[in-house]
């Protein structure tokens, strides 16, 4: 497994966000993590990320116990775009890679996967909200990843930006990257994964496959079904 949370607990100030998380990755496979408002998803991968410790459980990844050196593995677009308006794509990319230390090459991959290489000298600040969400997400390509995490990439994004979205992620599976992201938009969810974690009052209310979640192929039945028991 590329990613094995167990339990996994979190408190922040004296509310109980996470209680008992439950979340497993497989390799090259689309994982959507799915739960309403405040139910603990973008907490869960801050804590998978590092940047919140888990008060109890335990945290797995690429089959052995989390440390900040596996994290080199990982790519992740979790606090919305960040980047430089004044650059261009290309400019940006580059700046960020040479803060990693990787070489001109990744600069290149990244624009070929995240569908910029046409807007590459297009400064940023130009950029449509879809396009801004990518260029975040190749950013997070440079290191050239196993996992790529992203946290609600379609939020505030018309039907053209949602699109875009969806193909980038199947642009990244199909390149053999694993991919964990958190979603509002059923739909998409339903277009992409293969797998679901559906996250109701910090507890893993289901964890499995895609058809399992939803045999009859209706994913919002099958979420407000998960929902609402989850939840009574």
């Amino acid at each position: 497994m590329i990613v094995e949370m167990t339990q996994v607990w979190r408190r922040r100030g004296r509310r109980q966000v996470l209680r008992g998380v439950d979340l497993q990755v497989k390799p090259g496979s689309v994982t959507g993590l799915l739960g309403p408002n405040g139910a603990g998803k973008s907490t869960t991968l801050r804590v998978l990320l590092g940047l919140l410790p888990p008060q109890s459980g335990s945290v797995r990844l690429f089959g052995e116990p989390w440390t900040r050196s596996s994290l080199a593995r990982v790519g992740a677009s979790v606090d919305g775009p960040s980047f430089y308006g004044h650059l261009s794509a290309r400019r940006n990319l580059a700046v960020h890679a040479s803060l990693i230390g990787v070489d001109g090459g990744a600069v290149d991959r990244a624009l070929t996967i995240a569908g910029l290489t046409d807007v590459q000298h297009r400064r940023a600040r130009t950029f449509s909200t879809g396009m801004r969400s990518r260029l975040a997400t190749a950013i997070a390509l440079l290191g050239d990843p196993e996992l790529v995490i992203l946290d609600e990439p379609q939020n505030g994004l018309d039907p053209e930006g949602v699109r875009e979205i969806r193909e980038l992620v199947r642009r990244l599976r199909s390149s053999g990257k694993a991919v964990l992201f958190s979603s509002h938009v059923l739909g998409e969810v339903a277009a992409v994964a293969d797998d679901v974690t559906c996250i109701v009052a910090g507890r893993t209310a289901y964890s499995g496959s895609l058809s399992g979640f939803a045999p009859d192929g209706d994913l919002e039945a099958a979420y407000f079904a998960v929902t609402t028991a989850a939840q009574g």
